[in-house]
């Protein structure tokens, strides 16, 4: 893996977000590698997975690869700011949606965290 974001923290550097580009398969729309990258939550409690996608409009969609489960949280569309749940390959709900990577990583961590406080505390965004 190369690249990441790195925070620092009483003296120390830490990796927080972790991404390769996937040579195994190309957008079929774009002809554009999916960028992939894991991080882990602040508190340190939560890894998520995503795929960054360019669309052929140039939006930048975060596909979720993988995230905790929402235990005894509603998991639905709008609670949860996911779209496409029913086709199996869920992406996060963003406006404006990014239209860079940069964005999309800062989109898809805001996101995770505010995720991690809906799962423990019920706190809805």
């Amino acid at each position: 893996m190369s690249g990441g974001f790195l925070l620092k923290r009483q003296g120390q550097l830490r990796q927080l977000f972790r991404c390769r580009s996937r040579s195994t398969q190309t957008n079929q729309l774009t002809n554009s590698m999916p960028y992939v990258g894991t991080y882990r939550t602040e508190s340190g409690r939560y890894y998520f997975r995503w795929s960054f996608e360019e669309q052929s409009d140039g939006e930048v969609r975060i596909y979720i690869i993988n995230q905790p489960s929402y235990g005894e949280c509603a998991a639905g569309a709008h609670e949860t700011h996911r779209y496409g749940l029913g086709s199996g390959r869920p992406y996060i709900c963003y406006e404006p949606p990014p239209d860079n990577r940069e964005d999309a990583i800062e989109v898809a961590k805001a996101w995770a965290e505010r995720t991690e406080k809906y799962i423990l505390w019920g706190i809805t965004f």
